[in-house]
């Protein structure tokens, strides 16, 4: 489980993402970094998103930054869009019930 509440166990594998500085930190000392997990969908399985954003403290003023996670379609959700969109496609299109879904995904 990771600190954000996805319960998935160490076979599920973990894709990290590390976004880069935006050009608009200046000159600046990497102070730390914020992690934000999602769960995402591939073809056949799932996967965990790690997206390592860096927290910086700008040199000139001494101000600490940090960048938002990037965007999802709900805000405050753990899911990827490709894991909204699977769980769509499979209620609209192959008919399957919510609850086979989170059968599916307890295995």
């Amino acid at each position: 489980m990771t600190e954000a509440g996805l319960r998935f166990d160490d076979s599920v594998p973990v894709v990290t993402i590390t976004l880069p500085v935006p050009a608009s930190a200046g000159d600046h000392d990497i102070i730390g970094e914020d992690v934000t997990h999602r769960l995402a969908q591939r073809p056949g399985s799932y996967v965990v998103l790690k997206y390592v954003r860096p927290v910086v403290k700008r040199k000139a003023d001494g101000v600490v930054c940090s960048w938002p996670a990037p965007p999802t379609v709900w805000a405050g959700s753990l899911a990827d869009v490709s894991v909204i969109a699977g769980v769509l496609v499979d209620k609209f299109c192959h008919h399957l019930p919510l609850y086979r879904q989170h059968q599916r995904l307890a295995l």
